[in-house]
């Protein structure tokens, strides 16, 4: 099985100075999403994404398919070291029963880049493995924020074997949006701070690969709740500009009527 950068182009792991490997377990709900690379027969692991529920993992409208690989297919939950057995992990693998594309997504446009995978079955609760929660507060305060993945090491480099974890600031809207100037083909309004968040921190960036990992931040009980999806950037570190991430508050209803139908 190898893992590679996001298959997408848009530079959306973590690269720069602040970057460093997760502990075991730190972050039980991070996922793993694999495509099927038949002309050298392995798993492609191209994607991040969170588990929210058993059976649910939330990730990035544009992570469902690649352009080379097609189709999403497998769903890796509890690992720490993609390219080892020996590391201290737990990790559980699923086949995607079914994907759920945010309505109003259209690629190549940014806007609304979120969704839900369904499993082939319910996520066994361990030490490596839980879900985490979402934050439903739109004018949030939190400033402080954790995104992790397995992508790319620098610009065009290497992929992260072992998972990394990345500090984040959240970063004002009005000077995130001269970062992004609108563009009719994908920013038609630029950045809208009702749908996207934007962090960096000078030296820090997400990058290929990190693309549906989460956004997070953690309470005093290592209670996580997820405020965004990441979504895109520009290239890795070469500009000083902010990652854009959805903003998940944004999507509480869309996700409940399909991971919780039953609920209210």
């Amino acid at each position: 099985m190898k893992w590679g950068p996001n298959l997408y182009s848009p530079s959306a792991l973590i690269v720069g100075g602040g970057g460093e490997p997760s502990s075991t377990a730190e972050f039980p709900h991070m996922a793993a999403l694999g495509y099927e690379d038949t002309e050298n027969n392995e798993t492609y692991w191209g994607c991040g994404g969170s588990l929210i529920s058993l059976k649910f993992v939330l990730t990035a409208a544009h992570c469902l398919n690649s352009l080379h690989l097609g189709p999403v297919k497998y769903v890796r939950l509890g690992d720490l070291n993609l390219r080892t057995t020996d590391d201290e992990a737990d990790p559980q693998d699923f086949l995607v029963s079914k994907t759920y594309k945010h309505p109003l997504y259209k690629r190549p446009v940014k806007y609304h880049d979120i969704a839900l995978i369904l499993l082939d079955r319910a996520a066994v609760i361990t030490k490596y493995v839980q879900p985490a929660c979402l934050n439903i507060n739109l004018n949030t305060s939190n400033n402080h924020l954790v995104a992790t993945g397995w992508g790319l090491l620098s610009f065009q480099g290497n992929a992260a074997d072992h998972l990394q974890k990345l500090d984040l600031y959240q970063v004002n809207n009005n000077d995130c949006k001269k970062a992004y100037e609108v563009n009719r083909r994908v920013l038609s309004e630029g950045i809208l701070e009702q749908y996207q968040i934007c962090a960096g921190y000078r030296g820090r960036d997400t990058c290929q690969g990190d693309s549906g990992g989460p956004l997070q931040s953690r309470t005093n009980l290592r209670n996580y709740y997820i405020h965004g999806v990441t979504s895109f950037g520009k290239a890795c570190l070469l500009t000083n500009s902010p990652g854009v991430y959805t903003r998940v508050a944004n999507y509480i209803d869309w996700i409940e009527s399909i991971v919780w139908p039953n609920a209210k």
